[in-house]
C-alpha cells in the first residue's frame, strides 16, 4: 500500500511566521473564514479520499497502490485520475500555497532515492499543472529515504513509507469573501 498524503495548513504563507502576518491579514477574513474554508475543502477532498483534521490543519491520505510501480515515477491512471479531482477540489480555493513531497522507502542508494523522491514530486505537480492548478503556487522537494513514517525493515512499513505529501498552506489575503460552491 502506498500512500498520497494531503497536509492542509492553516498558516498564510510558507515560511512566514503565523503570529504577527496573521493578525494583521486576518482582520477582514477573520479567523472563522479561514477555518471555515479548510472545513469546506476537507469535506470535499473527503469524498476522494481519507481526511482528518489535525492540529496543524487537515491531512488527506489517497492509500493504495496506485501511485507508481517500484522504482518509477510514471503516475498510474487511477492516481492521475484522483489527482484530477484533487486539482478541481483545490482551484476553488486561490488562497492555497502547495508544497508538495516525495518519500521513498530505505531500500536501494540515498542518491537513487533522492532523485526518485524529487521526480515523484514533480510528477504529482505536473498533473496538478495539466488540470490547471497555478505552477506559481507549487514547490517540490524530494526527501529520499529521510523522515520514514514505518518500519523499513517490514514490507508493510516499505508501503507506507514510499509516499508523496502534499502541504497546502493558505495566504489569508488571497481568500475571496464568499465560499466556493
Amino acid at each position: 500500500m502506498k500512500y498520497l498524503s494531503f497536509i492542509l495548513v492553516p498558516a498564510l504563507f510558507l515560511g512566514i511566521s503565523c503570529s504577527s502576518h496573521y493578525n494583521k491579514t486576518l482582520k477582514g477574513n477573520g479567523l472563522s473564514t479561514i477555518e471555515n474554508r479548510m472545513d469546506k475543502q476537507a469535506r470535499e477532498l473527503d469524498k476522494i479520499a481519507d481526511t482528518k483534521r489535525t492540529e496543524k490543519g487537515l491531512i488527506t491520505t489517497l492509500n493504495g497502490d496506485t501511485l507508481f510501480d517500484t522504482g518509477k515515477t510514471e503516475l498510474k491512471s487511477e492516481a492521475k485520475d484522483n489527482l484530477q479531482k484533487i486539482a478541481d477540489i483545490m482551484k476553488k480555493y486561490p488562497e492555497n500555497i502547495l508544497t508538495i513531497r516525495g518519500y521513498t522507502d530505505a531500500t536501494g542508494p540515498d542518491s537513487i532515492n533522492d532523485i526518485l523522491s524529487e521526480r515523484r514530486a514533480s510528477a504529482v505537480k505536473e498533473i496538478l499543472i495539466q488540470n490547471n492548478f497555478p505552477s506559481t503556487t507549487i514547490k517540490t522537494i524530494g526527501y529520499g529515504e529521510d523522515y520514514p513514517i514505518a518500519d523499513n525493515t517490514t514490507k508493510k512499513g516499505r508501503l507506507q513509507n514510499r509516499r508523496i505529501e502534499i502541504e497546502i498552506a493558505m495566504d489569508a489575503s488571497r481568500i475571496t469573501d464568499s465560499l466556493p460552491k
